[in-house]
């Protein structure tokens, strides 16, 4: 049986499979923050870890353990979020990419499924390029959930926000027993910064345009997430499932055909 977890394996067979498949690592990034009072916490890294097992399962990859932990300082006010300084974050991506290269794994895929880790995963991707030579691409799990979304709900433009969707037809597909359907609520309408709005993505609005307003998620959501959930599909979130795991496993098998040592 083909193993697809790296966590799995014995240190030989990682050394096996480096020489004979030359496999591409796919490395699942999340954190542990408010999804809503509906959904599971580990929503991020839940996802992430579900969609790059799948897709390995499909290409020429394995899946390295899941970095549960994150950059989400936005949400600390909610009790059970867990948020790593930007330096502990930084490091600890940077460590597992050296060893993982130090094993002889040489294209490296990031699932990074939180939006608040991406420039702390670039601080770190640059110092792998400056030492090592080497391109590591990331892929935002949510982006891509969210553009398979748009066509299949009626509302999308209202409801493909934080805890809403698609991330809620998503847990039905994939974990029903973690969602709490009987706790989804309606969150209040968004506050205002003095007479500027905020939208539904946590930046403030002016003639037409968005402006960064570097808030917490508890100075405009009460419940930690946006909107109402009264959307949901399960069957809708399996079809987002299939396109991204088609997604990811396509990119992967594109990414193992380039020379992706551009030299230091």
């Amino acid at each position: 049986m083909k193993k697809t977890k790296l966590a799995d394996m014995t240190w030989v067979e990682v050394k096996e499979l480096v020489q004979e498949r030359h496999p591409a690592v796919i490395v699942p990034i999340g954190t542990n923050e408010a999804q809503g009072l509906h959904m599971p916490m580990g929503y991020d890294h839940f996802v992430a870890e579900a969609i790059s097992i799948k897709a390995a399962e499909r290409c020429n990859a394995v899946v390295a353990p899941t970095i549960c932990y994150g950059y989400s300082e936005l949400f600390k006010e909610f009790p059970g979020t867990l948020t790593l300084q930007p330096e502990t974050l930084q490091n600890l991506i940077y460590d597992v990419t050296v060893s993982l290269l130090r094993a002889g794994f040489t294209h490296i895929v990031f699932m990074n499924n939180h939006d608040p880790n991406t420039p702390i995963l670039g601080f770190a991707m640059q110092r792998i390029r400056n030492e090592f030579g080497y391109i590591m691409p990331a892929i935002w799990p949510t982006s891509l959930a969210r553009y398979f979304a748009k066509p299949l709900f009626s509302n999308a433009d209202r409801i493909l926000v934080h805890g809403n969707e698609p991330g809620t037809s998503l847990c039905m597909a994939l974990f029903p027993e973690k969602v709490r359907l009987d706790l989804a609520t309606e969150t209040p309408s968004l506050k205002t910064f003095g007479d500027i709005p905020f939208d539904q993505f946590l930046t403030l609005e002016h003639e037409g345009q968005k402006v960064q307003s570097f808030t917490r998620a508890s100075d405009v959501s009460e419940t930690g997430a946006l909107g109402y959930p009264d959307s949901y599909d399960p069957e809708i979130g399996a079809q987002i499932v299939e396109s991204m795991v088609n997604y990811t496993a396509s990119f992967v098998e594109r990414y193992l055909k380039t020379d992706n040592n551009l030299g230091v």
